[in-house]
Order: structure tokens, then C-alpha cells, then sequence
């Protein structure tokens, strides 16, 4: 039966959608192939984040420590006083779980944020001990507190009398409860998890809480062992629920011992937009094969009926029937017996001659008949693919507008275009509020007679309420037609006495709006222009939603970025003002026991200032990246050397060999300021140095920035991928400058930017 000729068009049909098929199952599973990686990728970005989060925390308790092994009331074992002041501080650290003093001589406790219940006797514990032995900063490994039953970090720093004699420790314990902040402040997908770990892989905390798992090993084996193995990685395996996840696990060193930062994602939540797009793209496709299937099986039908008509006429004509059409030849069923038929027909063809004349002349006139059917079909398909490509070109003006201003305007304008209508106006619908809002209109009245309608109530009244409640378009043939089913409009005839449409803006269950169009004379509306219309107003409900909801995302970027300012001004300028004005407090009590000793405060209280005014600087420039540009690059290195010292008891030198009205290409300008921001803060987190030299040297050919350390170094083979020093070079390439990073473990770094002045640096930052 292949050679059946509805058969074979349906065959065709088939094999021209084969390809499809298989090109929409390929990009569904590189989609998920490509939403694996990217899952990966932000899971160890998250671990990553917990992990720099974890040092941030280190080195803000190393800096409070230091502070309070200077005051006075600490070294001089004021226990009253420094009982309110560390109670004080605890209140403002509230991630701290304690700060307390403990005397060198005996281990106990002697002043403490939280009141003691009992003496705690410190010289068991290992890091304490560890602080007697090395007289320097130490961090322990976690621990259960003794007053909380917490798990703990405790950091110790000795504290010397005027004498250099070691007096007492100042110590700090921090415990889990920063995890919760950086939940907070980072949004996880759906079903996630994020766990930390011991070095032996017990369960300390795990968020969502799950208390049943804190003390016990991670219970994911696959995970538990990779990381014992490997101090960083990813792991595809079932999580707790017997779900596929995605694990992403980092340690993170301090110390005496490390802990492990766990992020766990659902495979499900990383696959189900691939999915539902698989899905929705099957049953498309389904529904165009099926479409596509009865078209051919319908027009095989159309084009093979008339065959069998004629096959029919012909055999009449053998039988004295004068029904004669045409002879035609094909290998077809169909057409073979229409062959036969005509053969059988020949022997009486001669003597009917006369008749077949006339019957000619009928089949011509039949032919005549079909031709103008014909062209009447091909002016409905013109018609409709110039509708199409009518509903395109307002889809692509929708698709790049940016705001609901310029939705409503291309609306109204393409809606006129289309239906020939006289004015056309955009109504925005506020359901919480009752309310509609004239958003557009091409109307000619005055401002003055317009105003009334920029916001009115939704009124039973007036056809647009009923329009958009019901989600129903309205379309009258005449002002009279309207009038009739809505009596308040009788006051508007005299003005649109022609015809007039209403059509509802909705989107899914929403209705966002209206449009209304009014048209000079009375008309009635095909079902063509009817669907066009109504395609154009689909089409703008979507740009109109997907307006909002980028004017909506936008909006919530600003807070997100207010708030990051609101964190950075209290991790850096807050800190280092609250540190000053601790010192300041003390320089009055003294300056008559110690006159040198305040001096030097007084000098640390205006380097503390210094680099507050520094810090502020460096955030307005953040917030003004403008300003940025217009800043020399001396005042840009001359403000992150005054932060760094703030930041740190660091000196940072400055020999800055550069023209001062030499104005740089502001690519290299702003790489220059970058690169050497993110070594100083690779300075004062990792190289505990206590000297850095910032240089830049200019010569005809090029520019060298130079950035130098004495501090504790590292293996830069080892560390090529981390301490910011991939960010240097991706900036570097940016503007098409070499980067050299030497280090040698301790005998410091150095960091060497040279770019050519022949080089273009807008090139390269466009490539």
C-alpha cells in the first residue's frame, strides 16, 4: 500500500520531522549536561563562600584580640571594668560565644563576658598551653564549650605587662552561630543543604537543622571519604533522602586542626527547568506531528478525490455517460485505474466526438472555477502570512522595549496599524486597588479633559470593568450596539459614533489591563482581524509582565547592593573608628603614668583615623565608579596604603617614580587599582608581613606596578589557582599586561604588572 499517494505524503511528513526529533532530544540533554556543570560549579562556590566567610571571622577575632592585649584595664587586671567592657563586646560580636582573660601564672579565669558560674581552669586545655609555649596568636581546634555545651573555636594572644613580662591571655571562643548569618545573607537553591565538619568528618552543624545528625559522622559515605582524601572537590551521590545531589566540599585550616564547609544540592532542583522544557517541547512537537499527519492525510485526500471522480466519469463515458474530463498518466493505484478506465473509454471516443466538445467546454469552465478558488486561497494564505509577519515584527519591538511606557505605546500603535482604528488608548488595571490607570492613548482631547481618566475607580458601569473581570474581549459594530448593553456610554457617541473594540490584557490568571480602540465609522470584524488583534495584545501582556518583573529584579539588586555597603562599612570603617575611639578613651587616664606610652596611642588613635578616612574613600569610590577614573593613580595606591595600615600593623611605603598629569588609559588606570587592592588584601589576610613597598615605575616603553612583602610567602606552584591571584591575571589579560608572582615559603612575595605602552588596552578589554 506504499504506493498509495496519501500514504507517501503522509511518509514525507514523517521523515521530515525525524531530524526535529532528534535535534530537540540533543539540546535537552546538552541543556542538562550544561545545568550539571553550572550546579557544580555553585556549589563549591557556595563551600568556597563559607570558607572565606570562616577566615573573615579569624581575622576579626585576631584584631579584637590585639586590641584588648593593649588596654590598660586588661593588663592591669581591673576585673570590674573588664567584666563590663568585655560584656559590652560580646554584646556587639554576637557570633563570639565568649571573651575572657585567664591569668598566666595560675590558668584561671579572671575576667569574662559571660559571669562564671564556677572558676574554669584553662591550663588543661591544649590551647592555652599552646599560647604559654609560643607566645603568639593560637587557634584551637573545635571543642564543646564548658558554660555553653557548645561546639567552639577558641583563639588565645598573650598579654605583656609594661615590663614585657607575659601577665595574663586574652582569649575569644567563636562558635557555629556565624553559619546562620551567612545562610541568611545567602540565598540557597531549593532543598539544599550546608554542613560543617571535623577533621574526621563528625557533624557539627548542619543547615537545614537536623539535630539527630550533630556528633555523628557524615552520614554520606561516598562524600565523607572523598573529602578525608582530598582537601577540596565534588561528589555525585544520594544524599540522606536517597535523592541524587550534587556535594561540594572544601576544608578549611586554622590552627591546630581543620573543619570541612559541605554544600549539598538536589539533582532534581537542578534538572527541572530541563525537564519541564523537555517535556513542553515533546508535546509541541507531538502536537505538530499530528497536525502535520492529518494536513498531508487531508490533502491527500482532497487531491486524490477528484482522481476517483474522474475515474468514475470515464468509465460512465464507455457506458454512453458524457462526463469526460481528462486522460493522465502515473504509477500511482489511483491514477493506473484512472489509465485503464480512459483506455476502455477509446473505442467509443470518435463517435462521440461532438458531445466531447461541449463537455470541454464545461471542464474549461470548470477549470476557470478552480482557478479563481485557487487564487482566492492564495490571497487567504498571503493574508495570513502577512499577518504573521505583522505579529513578528510587534513581537521583536516588544521583546527589546525596557519599559511599560514603551509597551503600552507599541501596543496602541501596532493595534491602530492592524484594524485601521481611529484612536486607541492603554488602561493598566490595579486589581488590589479597584483601580485603572490611562497609561497611553492617541486621543486629540485636551490635558484638561484627559485628567479625569489618569486614575478612576473600576465601574460595573462602563464596559472596560466587565472586559477585564471577565477576561473577555468586547467588539461592537457601532456607537448604537454599545449604548444598547452599556447605557452609561451614551455620554461618549456623539465624539465615537464608529464602531469600537475593548480587549482584555491578561497573563495567565491575571489581568493587567486594557485596550481600548475606536474606529471613525460603523464596521463589523473578520475572525482574522479578530485573532491578530487579540495575538498582539498576548504579545504585550508578556513584555508587559516581563517588564515588571526586570523593573522589580532591578529594585531588588539595589537593596541587595545597599546592604553589601551597610556590611563593608561595618566589617572595616566601623571596626577601626569603634578600635580609635577605645584607644582615644584611654590616652586622658594615661598620660600622667605614661606619657610615652600615650604619645604612641595618640599616634596609633591617628593612623586608626587615617585609615577610617582611607576606607570611606575607597567605598565612595565603589559607589562612584566614575570617580574612580578621575582619581590619579597616586591618590588611588596612597589611599589602599593608608587602609591596609589600618587594617593591619603593617607599614606599607609608597614610591610612585609617575608623572602626576600623566592621565593613563583608564582600562590600565582602573587594572592598575584592582591588582594592587587585591595583593594588599592578600597582604594583610595570609602574609602576616610587617613591610610592603608599593611601587610604579614609568618609563617611555611601559609601566611597571610593583608590590612587595616580607612576609610569611608560599608556593606559588601550589597556590596558582588561589589567593586572588587568578583574578589578577584574568585583569591583566583584560588589558593585555604580563603578571609575574614570585614567592619562596617564608622570604615573602612580589608581585610585577608590566604593560606596554604600545598595547591597547580598549582592545583587549572588548576581546
Amino acid at each position: 500500500m506504499l504506493n498509495s499517494f496519501r500514504l507517501r505524503l503522509v511518509l514525507v511528513v514523517l521523515l521530515l520531522f525525524v531530524p526535529v526529533v532528534v535535534l530537540v532530544l540533543w539540546i535537552a540533554e546538552s541543556h542538562r549536561s550544561q545545568l550539571l556543570e553550572d550546579a557544580q560549579g555553585d556549589a563549591l562556590a557556595l563551600a568556597l563562600a563559607v570558607s572565606a566567610e570562616y577566615r573573615q571571622y579569624i581575622d576579626r577575632a585576631h584584631q579584637l584580640l590585639t586590641l584588648l592585649s593593649h588596654l590598660p584595664i586588661i593588663r592591669s587586671k581591673n576585673m570590674d571594668a573588664c567584666n563590663t567592657l568585655l560584656a559590652g563586646l560580646l554584646e556587639e560580636y554576637s557570633v563570639y560565644n565568649g571573651i575572657f582573660v585567664v591569668d598566666a601564672d595560675t590558668g584561671i579565669g579572671l575576667c569574662s563576658a559571660r559571669p562564671y558560674v564556677q572558676p574554669v581552669d584553662n591550663g588543661q586545655f591544649a590551647w592555652y598551653q599552646e599560647v604559654l609555649a609560643k607566645r603568639d596568636f593560637v587557634i584551637s581546634e573545635y571543642r564543646i564549650g564548658p558554660q555553653t555545651g557548645d561546639p567552639i573555636l577558641t583563639m588565645g594572644l598573650p598579654v605583656y605587662d609594661d615590663a614585657g613580662q607575659l601577665t595574663a591571655v586574652v582569649a575569644t571562643s567563636l562558635s557555629l552561630r556565624w553559619l546562620n548569618e551567612f545562610v541568611q545573607d545567602n540565598v540557597l537553591p531549593p532543598n539544599s543543604s550546608l554542613t560543617i565538619t571535623d577533621a574526621q568528618g563528625t557533624v557539627l552543624v548542619r543547615y537545614p537543622e537536623r539535630t539527630e545528625l550533630v556528633g555523628q559522622p557524615f552520614p554520606v559515605v561516598a562524600v565523607r571519604n572523598a573529602m578525608l582524601a582530598n582537601p577540596q572537590g565534588m561528589v555525585r551521590a544520594p544524599g540522606i533522602d536517597a535523592a541524587p545531589r550534587i556535594f561540594a566540599y572544601t576544608r578549611i585550616d586554622s590552627g591546630s586542626g581543620s573543619i570541612y564547609a559541605i554544600a549539598g544540592i538536589p539533582e532534581a532542583v537542578i534538572f527541572a527547568d530541563a525537564e519541564r522544557v523537555r517535556v513542553q517541547s515533546l508535546i509541541v512537537l507531538a502536537v505538530m506531528i499530528v497536525i502535520g499527519v492529518a494536513g498531508a492525510w487531508l490533502s491527500g485526500t482532497v487531491l486524490v478525490r477528484p482522481i476517483h471522480d474522474l475515474n468514475r466519469a470515464i468509465r460512465g463515458i464507455t457506458s454512453g455517460q458524457p462526463d469526460f474530463r481528462a486522460a493522465l498518466k502515473a504509477d500511482t493505484v489511483e491514477l493506473q485505474g484512472l489509465l485503464a478506465a480512459f483506455n476502455e473509454m477509446a473505442a467509443t471516443i470518435e463517435q462521440r466526438m461532438n458531445n466531447q466538445i461541449r463537455r470541454l467546454s464545461a471542464a474549461n469552465a470548470e477549470r476557470d472555477e478552480l482557478f479563481q478558488a485557487e487564487r482566492q486561497t492564495r490571497q487567504e494564505v498571503e493574508k495570513l502570512a502577512e499577518n504573521l509577519a505583522q505579529l513578528q515584527a510587534v513581537t521583536e519591538m516588544l521583546g527589546q522595549a525596557v519599559s511599560v511606557n514603551e509597551v503600552t505605546r507599541i501596543t496602541i500603535e501596532q493595534a491602530i496599524n492592524v484594524l485601521g482604528a481611529k484612536t486607541g488608548s492603554f488602561h493598566l488595571y490595579d486589581e488590589a486597588e479597584q483601580m485603572f490607570e490611562l497609561r497611553y492613548t492617541t486621543s486629540s482631547q485636551p490635558k484638561e479633559a484627559l485628567a479625569k481618566w489618569q486614575r478612576y475607580p473600576a465601574d460595573p458601569a462602563f464596559p472596560i470593568t466587565s472586559v477585564v473581570r471577565q477576561k473577555r474581549a468586547l467588539w461592537c459594530a457601532s456607537a448604537q450596539d454599545l449604548e444598547q448593553q452599556y447605557p452609561a456610554m451614551a455620554e461618549f457617541s456623539d465624539r465615537n459614533p464608529g464602531a469600537s473594540a475593548i480587549l482584555p490584557v491578561v497573563v495567565g490568571e491575571r489581568a493587567l489591563g486594557a485596550v481600548g480602540l475606536t474606529f471613525a465609522e460603523p464596521r463589523t470584524f473578520s475572525d482574522d482581524e479578530k485573532a491578530l488583534a487579540l495575538s498582539i495584545v498576548h504579545q504585550c501582556a508578556q513584555a508587559l509582565d516581563r517588564v515588571r518583573l526586570a523593573e522589580q529584579a532591578e529594585a531588588a539588586a539595589a537593596v541587595r547592593e545597599r546592604q553589601r555597603l551597610a556590611r563593608d562599612l561595618h566589617d572595616a570603617v566601623s571596626q577601626t573608628l569603634y578600635s580609635a575611639t577605645i584607644i582615644a578613651e584611654s590616652i586622658p587616664r594615661l598620660w600622667q603614668s605614661n606619657p610615652q606610652r600615650a604619645l604612641a596611642l595618640l599616634e596609633q588613635v591617628h593612623t586608626l583615623n587615617r585609615a577610617a578616612g582611607a576606607e570611606m574613600r575607597v567605598l565612595l569610590w565603589e559607589l562612584r565608579p566614575e570617580a574612580l577614573e578621575k582619581a590619579t593613580l597616586q591618590e588611588l595606591l596612597t589611599q589602599l596604603a593608608l587602609t591596609a595600615m589600618g587594617r593591619k600593623e603593617v607599614q606599607v611605603s609608597l614610591d610612585l617614580q609617575l608623572d602626576p598629569q600623566e592621565r593613563l588609559p583608564a582600562p590600565v588606570h582602573v587594572t592598575f587599582y584592582r591588582i594592587a587592592q587585591e595583593a594588599l588584601n592578600n597582604v594583610i589576610k595570609h602574609a602576616q608581613a610587617q613591610q610592603v613597598i608599593v611601587s610604579v615605575k614609568a618609563s617611555t616603553e611601559d609601566i611597571v606596578l610593583c608590590i612587595e612583602d616580607d612576609g610569611k610567602g608560599f608556593d606559588a606552584e601550589a597556590e596558582a589557582a588561589g589567593m586572588g591571584l587568578g583574578n589578577m591575571r584574568e585583569r591583566a589579560d583584560s588589558i593585555g599586561a604580563s603578571l609575574a608572582v614570585t614567592s619562596t615559603v617564608g622570604k615573602g612575595t612580589r608581585v610585577v604588572v608590566r604593560w606596554l605602552r604600545q598595547s591597547d588596552p580598549d582592545a583587549a578589554g572588548t576581546a
